[in-house]
């Protein structure tokens, strides 16, 4: 067994200078880490919400945007901006492929809380064998199978 030496004066006060240190650029790291987050969030904002909304200001524009199951995007277009405005384009475009990712991601939702609400139903009945052997006393949260709140309970 190896006998703890008590440190001195010296190597305490370096140890602390170097958590010191350690912490500070913990922080530093963690505010320029919030800032890039953050700004990138400006960012996307600035360029999905403000500049569709800018380049349609003041103007009449009219859309059709077509899908077909084919997976093909037509976009007929009339309007009356001049001829060499096209930013109206990449906002009907943007608008669509926008659409599209956020159905996306609710169907992604949806099967992810399926899937875990599948598993909770598979393994609860083993959770609250082991539950009752460790603790026979033990109540019950009252959950259905699946883990939902029960409906007397809303």
């Amino acid at each position: 067994m190896v006998a703890m030496t008590k440190k001195t004066r010296a190597e305490l006060e370096a140890e602390n200078r170097l958590l010191r240190t350690h912490s500070l650029g913990d922080n530093v790291s963690r505010v320029v880490h919030s800032l890039i987050k953050y700004g990138a969030y400006v960012l996307i904002a600035y360029y999905a919400i403000a500049q569709p909304i800018d380049s349609l200001s003041g103007k009449t524009t009219q859309a059709d945007i077509k899908i077909d199951s084919a997976t093909s995007l037509s976009v007929n277009r009339s309007d009356t901006t001049p001829v060499g405005s096209r930013s109206t384009n990449y906002c009907l475009i943007f608008g669509a492929v926008s659409l599209v990712f956020g159905f996306a991601g609710i169907a992604y939702g949806w099967k992810q809380a399926k899937l875990r609400k599948d598993v909770v139903e598979r393994i609860q009945a083993r959770n609250q064998t082991l539950e009752k052997k460790l603790d026979p006393k033990r109540s019950t949260s009252s959950l259905t199978p699946r883990g939902d709140t029960r409906p007397e309970d809303l």
